[in-house]
Formats: structure tokens, sequence, C-alpha cells
């Protein structure tokens, strides 16, 4: 799900597995961001449809299939079935979205790839929700994506032609089944303790979610530095948590803001969030299971 605060649409579960582009398909034009993109705003993007329509739409890596608002379900045709959606942090029952055979979306002119089907629902509960489609794993898989957060940009890269040594620091990128093709990255945290988290840009706040043995020692000897009411924890207030270092391989972060949540089933420990990321400049090479980060200000860590 995509949310100013926990639960993330990008956290939907749906069966399937994922399955690598094989050759490098034809690159989407770049696309202009907004320049609170990251810290204040998702990564929205500009879709268009065959019948001309031009659609809004947050490009959200925890997601793991592509959902249009459901005002377009007469654009798309009759329905051939529906889907159950589940989220990691929400208790309650979700609507489930119906799946339709895939449109053509473009971006620019290019048509992008995808898989047969597409799912059409409730976007998000708010009427001034600034996008109308979330583009999900289904579609970014297949392509070399580069967030430049200095210059607001969103690239299309060929992963053959990369000039890896200039991207930053690899991390090999897994992509689990229960949420369909969602990228999962392990870390060793500076507790010496392994976390497996998913790399989600819908996820806007704050930088991380950990396990309750991560963050123990930091809650026990730090106040919350925020809250906020979480409509995907039972509409309670969530404590926004502060580490004043977090060490990444040979990166030193600060101030890095994180929540208490234990995900059921300890498939996954957290996620890393769209704040994170865009404290770096981030390529997720889908195609060759690789993410990049280059730290945008080292000397401050910030």
């Amino acid at each position: 799900m995509i949310s100013l605060g926990l639960g993330l649409l990008c956290s939907c579960a749906t069966p399937g597995s994922r399955s690598s582009a094989l050759v490098t398909p034809e690159l989407p034009p770049e696309q202009i961001l907004g320049e609170k993109a990251g810290t204040e705003d998702l990564l929205i993007v500009t879709l268009r449809l065959s019948d001309g329509q031009t659609l809004p739409c947050a490009v959200d890596t925890g997601m793991g299939r592509t959902i249009l608002d459901q005002s377009l379900k007469g654009f798309l045709g009759p329905p051939l079935r529906t889907e159950k959606m589940s989220f990691p942090f929400r208790a309650e029952s979700v609507e489930n979205p119906g799946v339709y055979a895939a449109p053509k979306l473009y971006l620019g002119n290019v048509p992008l790839m995808t898989d047969p089907t597409i799912l059409a629902g409730r976007v998000i509960d708010t009427s001034n929700c600034p996008y109308k489609a979330i583009l999900g794993m289904d579609y970014l898989r297949h392509y070399c994506i580069q967030l430049d957060f200095d210059e607001h940009k969103l690239r299309f890269l060929d992963s053959n032609k990369l000039k890896r040594e200039e991207l930053g620091l690899p991390f090999p990128l897994s992509f689990t089944t229960n949420i369909e093709g969602a990228p999962l990255v392990d870390i060793k945290w500076a507790t010496n303790r392994n976390v497996r988290l998913m790399v989600d840009t819908g996820f806007l706040s704050p930088d991380f979610s950990l396990p309750s043995d991560v963050v123990g020692p930091a809650i026990r000897s730090h106040r919350a530095v925020e809250t906020f009411t979480g409509t995907y924890i039972r509409n309670t207030p969530v404590e926004i948590f502060l580490f004043p270092t977090v060490t990444i391989g040979p990166e030193t972060c600060k101030n890095v803001r994180f929540v208490q949540g234990d995900i059921a089933g300890g498939w996954i420990d957290g996620f890393m969030g769209l704040p994170f990321l865009a404290r770096h400049n981030v390529t997720l090479d889908f195609p060759n299971n690789k993410m990049y980060l280059r730290l945008r200000h080292p000397e401050t860590g910030n």
C-alpha cells in the first residue's frame, strides 16, 4: 500500500513468482520527479493509456502487482476474477481488487512490459490523492531504474551498459514470492544482527521499519522523537525513534528514523523506506538482481 505512514498498498500479497527479463526492453524516457519526492512525496510519474488518458502514478517497488483506480474499470472491460489482498501491518480486511486483462501502459511513447493481467480497485481512501495508479513490480522488474534525487529524475537504464564502479555500494537483491516479486536486501545491522528488509519505494515514513529485537535497545534508551496515527495499525499512535548513527558497509548515516514493526510470520524483518533511499542516488538493476546506493552527502551522513 502507499500512504503517508506505515501501511503501504505496496505490501499487497498475491500469488506468483518473479521472472527475469531475458532481453533489454525498449527503454522509456527519463521522468521528472517532484522536488520533494523521497522526503515528503512519493515517486510520481505520468502514465498514458491507449485512448490518450493520462494517469499520475506512484512507483512502488513494494507492490507486487500494478493497480489502477477503480474509476478506470469501464476502460478495462469485464473482470476476469478477484484476488485477495493482505498487509503486514493491517489487521482489518481489505476489499478484493478485480483482475483484468492488462492494457497497454505507456511512459512517453514507449509501451511498458508487463504480465497478462492487471488489478483495479480502490487505490487510496482519500479524495485528494495525487495519483490514480500504482506501478508495481510486475512492470518494474523488467527494467533497471535509477533514482537521481539530486536532479529529481527517474531514469531507465540498459543493464548491460552500466558503469557499475560509479554507482556506489552494491547489494544483492532477492525477490519474495508471497508478495509477488518484491525486492529484498540482507543487511548486517550495527548489533551484528542480519536483517532482511523489503526495498519499498512506497514506504514514505520513516527510514526503516525494524523488528523489536533490533530496535529494543534504542527504544529503552531514547524517547520517541515524534508520533503519528497510523491508519494501518488500527488507528493507534505510532512512535518514531531515532538512531543517531547507522553504519551499513563503509557508510555511516546519521539521524536515522525508525518504527518498531514485527512482521507476521517473520518472512521479512522490516522495510527499507523511501526516505532512507533518498539519502542516496539509487540504481535498482532488477534484471541482474542488484541494488546500488551512493550516499549523496557523505560528509554529513544526512
